[in-house]
């Protein structure tokens, strides 16, 4: 099935010509006393990319510790793949170590490793690859058919530009959304004191009991409370 626009222009490309995906693996006989900062799937987000880290020595890591990143790779969850766990690798220290739960997708030459990233977070690659996974409660794709999945691949020029505007713009974008959250906080104080101006009125202090009635079983004495049957009645919970 077809998820790219007809009227897509690059040449689409099958991902596995595009980088190699999974190019490293830990093997069993690492030193135990290594410490890595371990990424599980839980630690990626769609919208952040990598939000945190895990240390670990090797001999306490999960067994799922086995995929080293490096700058540059693109990491993308082959499990649960509706959740849309990708991100950009930057940063990284040479014991960064993903999940198994990760198809770790290295640029090729001529592949611009920014464009390769906005490629595989573009709605036609994820929609051909949740509509390629198997299983129902916790669906996964295998890093082959995953390697299948094609790509618009334009020269490196355009890569570049296409990169750059999208860097761009989405960090202008994401500046918006964080004022728009911070007027947001404001604007909810703002109500709040509103509200706290509104009720610390001038005058003396009476009894909450003293205006409104309760229902039988509080542990209050009657005596507290008006017995003037037009009070507001304060209902008990359960």
């Amino acid at each position: 099935m077809r998820f790219w626009p007809l009227e897509t222009k690059a040449r689409l490309v099958p991902l596995k010509y595009v980088c190699r995906v999974n190019p490293d693996a830990l093997p069993e006989s690492t030193d135990p006393e290594l410490e890595i900062e371990y990424i599980d799937i839980g630690n990626v987000s769609f919208e952040k990319g990598i939000e945190a880290r895990e240390t670990f020595r090797f001999a306490d890591a999960p067994s799922r510790a086995r995929k080293p990143v490096h700058n540059g790779d693109v990491i993308l969850s082959t499990v649960r793949t509706y959740l849309k766990a990708i991100a950009f690798v930057q940063g990284a220290s040479d014991n960064w170590i993903a999940s198994t739960g990760f198809a770790v997708c290295r640029p090729a030459p001529g592949i611009h490793a920014k464009y390769l990233y906005r490629a595989l977070q573009s709605s036609p690659f994820i929609e051909s690859v949740v509509a390629a996974s198997t299983g129902v409660s916790y669906p996964a794709i295998t890093p082959s058919v995953l390697s299948n999945i094609e790509v618009p691949i334009p020269d490196l020029v355009t890569q570049q530009g296409i990169a750059d505007f999208l860097d761009r713009e989405t960090t202008r974008i994401d500046q918006l959304i964080e004022k728009k959250r911070a007027l947001i906080a404001t604007l909810a104080d703002r109500r709040q004191s509103l509200i706290e101006d509104a009720i610390s009125f001038d005058g003396p202090a009476t009894k909450l009991g003293h205006h409104v009635r309760i229902l039988p079983g509080y542990a209050f004495p009657s005596s507290e409370f008006s017995a003037d049957p037009e009070d507001v009645r304060l209902l008990r919970g359960a």
